[in-house]
């Protein structure tokens, strides 16, 4: 270190460095290096690989032996840690060791707390300049560069003016755009299957390390849907599945979901997630949302059959594409694929009729608790899902043609005559039908064509016909003139 600096401190954190005061000026610098091995950091303990170590002396060990694997690089996510041997003879003549005298493996950690930046962009972040002004903070954000990818190139936030700030990005920092490899001492190291960095060892798609490949069989299919809305399942994806893909057709207006028996999930319970990495079934689940497109992608074992789900929003014409491995030899009964537990969700199960005959009205999903299994679906008690967040109804806008204008009538009355020539009226309006389905009345010129009549001529039927006597009428009548027999000589009625 330089006259001109001096240290003022640091942070015992694995992940932290040593942070250096300039003199004359206000601001704390840091090249994220560790202080070096001796460095005093506490009573009775020194710096030991990044650590603060007690002062006893490091046993020993046989030269050409390995030494113990020094702590992990971080405490959260994926670090690496080294071991080294030494070997006989000094420079050149060192030559009884086969092999590299340092190794470096994977190792693994919780993972970092949500809501943390990334590795590389936190060692960007350590380089801002901190002052008593915080308006003067500057704040870096990472920017890989491909000839470069174990250096540490940052810009400031909002600009892209990237900066080499350190020739080294810390050990355990991945490079290259898939995240596969790693940094060691400036180097990118591809990771083989059994850990160590720059080993050949790769696995099988039987997630066997340096396997042959038939191990396992791979389950693949593709699932099509195109009616419904809601939460649909594809398929349950059993305990022991590896290498497990799920890709969508196309980018669409859904979300692929996921849930284990633990109630862990990516995009269950109507709340979705960002891109990120999830710890599901006893794995890692990369969930990868670029637009409307999605992919899912899990290294496994899974610990626990995993429910796949599709959360639609309307109908369309929906395909995504799956595979996964699984053993071809049956799984020991304690991790036997049982029949999965039924899942509990609320679903959109239906529409309900429109608010409105015409104007524009709204219709709403009727919202209920649903068992799946199976691929099948049932409505069941609402007390099922009363732990889980229930989605707002669906709205929809309907019957939007303009509301009409139209002439009503009431029915004539009756004729005034009951027998023969009257009048009968009716009551004419020219009214307008609200959305709600009411009617009101309009200007009789808002109606199309002539109004109707509101009066008419009419004829009673109900005349009745009945019998009149008249008058007796006289009746004049001349007798007729008696037989010869019967009158007497002298003419007289005998």
């Amino acid at each position: 270190m330089s006259d001109s600096l001096w240290a003022i401190g640091f942070l015992l954190s694995r992940d932290a460095g040593l942070w250096c005061k300039v003199e004359g000026e206000k601001e704390c610098r840091t090249k994220l290096d560790p202080p070096m091995d001796g460095t005093d950091c506490d009573a009775g303990k020194w710096c030991k690989a990044g650590e603060c170590t007690s002062r006893t002396s490091a046993p020993g060990h046989v030269a050409g032996e390995w030494s113990e694997w020094s702590p992990c690089s971080r405490t959260c996510g994926s670090g690496i840690s080294s071991r080294e041997r030494k070997c006989p003879g000094l420079g050149s003549e060192a030559r009884d060791c086969n092999g590299p005298r340092k190794q470096y493996r994977i190792c693994e950690n919780p993972p970092c707390p949500a809501g943390l930046p990334g590795f590389r962009d936190w060692q960007c972040q350590a380089y801002s300049v901190r002052t008593s002004y915080p308006k003067h903070v500057l704040q870096w954000q990472a920017v890989m560069d491909e000839e470069k990818p174990c250096a540490l190139f940052c810009s400031p936030v909002g600009k892209e003016e990237p900066i080499l700030l350190s020739e080294k990005v810390m050990d355990g920092t991945s490079c290259g755009y898939q995240g596969l490899d790693v940094c060691a001492n400036g180097r990118c190291q591809k990771v083989g299957c059994d850990g160590l960095l720059g080993s050949l060892a790769r696995e099988d798609h039987c997630g066997v390390c340096n396997g042959n490949g038939k191990s396992c069989k791979i389950i693949k299919g593709d699932f099509n849907h195109t009616r419904g809305a809601g939460y649909v399942e594809v398929l349950v994806i059993p305990a022991g599945a590896r290498r497990i893909k799920v890709v969508e057709e196309k980018p669409a207006h859904s979300y692929l979901a996921l849930r284990d028996t633990g109630k862990q999930s990516i995009n269950s319970d109507w709340k979705i997630e960002h891109s990120g990495a999830f710890n599901l079934a006893g794995t890692t689940v990369h969930y990868v949302r670029r637009g409307l497109w999605e992919k899912i992608s899990a290294k496994g074992p899974t610990t626990s059959p995993l429910h796949l789900l599709v959360l639609l929003f309307q109908d369309q014409n929906y395909g995504l594409h799956y595979e996964y491995t699984i053993p071809s030899d049956p799984l020991p009964e304690n991790q036997s694929s049982k029949a999965p537990e039924p899942l509990f969700m609320w679903t959109h199960t239906g529409w309900e009729d429109c608010d409105a005959t015409c104007g524009g009205g709204e219709r709403k999903t009727t919202v209920s608790c649903t068992k799946i299994m199976n691929k099948n679906i049932s409505i069941v008690d609402n007390k099922k899902c009363k732990y889980l967040s229930k989605p707002e109804p669906q709205i929809r806008k309907c019957h939007e043609q303009p509301c009409q204008t139209r002439w009503m009538m009431t029915e004539w009355t009756p004729c005034s005559r009951t027998c023969g020539k009257g009048m009968q009226s009716r009551q004419v309006a020219c009214t307008q039908q609200l959305s709600n389905g009411t009617l009101t009345r309009a200007r009789e010129r808002d109606c199309a064509g002539p109004k109707p009549a509101s009066a008419q001529r009419c004829e009673g039927q109900d005349c009745m016909t009945v019998w009149e006597a008249g008058v007796w009428s006289e009746v004049h009548c001349t007798p007729p003139p008696l037989p010869m027999s019967l009158l007497s000589s002298d003419s007289q009625l005998v």
